[in-house]
């Protein structure tokens, strides 16, 4: 659904997946940002969660994480061209507790931070993307844009902060303001003209 457009529904799929394995032990332990606690339910024990991993093959358990941070992976990247930026940076970071070197959930992150303005967390995010996969287009030209984005950020605050520290301009009119070489009085007021 996701490659012929129709991200609503890809995404309405994915997290159907995702809820229904959620609760398990296997996802509790392998993505420690998302425990699957439901307020008010019962939940295991945390120990219970490890214990349960430890009983399946190397292979087994990297394949498990590799499918499940592949849909996260896909609900970012449906979140992202829906327009919904928080979401999207939330299942990337998910995808990131499970696998903290992917360079898909690091530019999936960091493309949504650029886009909902967080231009920090964006470099960090897409910078690191950059030294894992050096060779993909697509970080460089999200780092490209969040170069051009820093710039019209820095010029925008410097056109804003440019006059703060000046004083004010003095509005000379006749008859209203003093002129700064008129000599004034004892009680500080210009003297006047008759």
């Amino acid at each position: 659904l996701a490659k012929l457009g129709r991200f609503a529904e890809a995404a309405a799929a994915y997290t159907r997946a995702v809820d229904a394995v959620r609760r398990t032990a296997v996802y509790k332990a392998l993505f420690p940002t998302e425990r699957g606690h439901i307020q008010g339910a019962y939940s295991r024990d945390a120990a219970q969660d490890s214990a349960v991993v430890d009983k399946l093959s190397p292979e087994d358990v990297q394949a498990r994480r590799a499918g499940l941070v592949a849909l996260h992976l896909n609900l970012a990247l449906c979140a992202s061209k829906q327009g919904k930026w928080a979401e999207a940076r939330r299942h990337a970071s998910t995808a990131l507790g499970a696998d903290p070197d992917s360079a898909k959930a690091l530019f999936r992150r960091g493309t949504a931070s650029l886009e909902s303005g967080d231009l920090n967390e964006a470099a960090v995010d897409l910078q690191r993307a950059a030294e894992l996969q050096p060779q993909d287009r697509a970080i460089r030209e999200a780092l490209q844009g969040l170069q051009r984005r820093i710039k019209e950020h820095r010029a925008v605050q410097k056109s804003m902060f440019q006059n703060v520290f000046k004083p004010p301009a003095r509005q000379d009119t006749k008859g209203s303001e003093s002129s700064p070489h008129e000599p004034l009085d004892d009680a500080g007021a210009a003297p006047r003209s008759s």
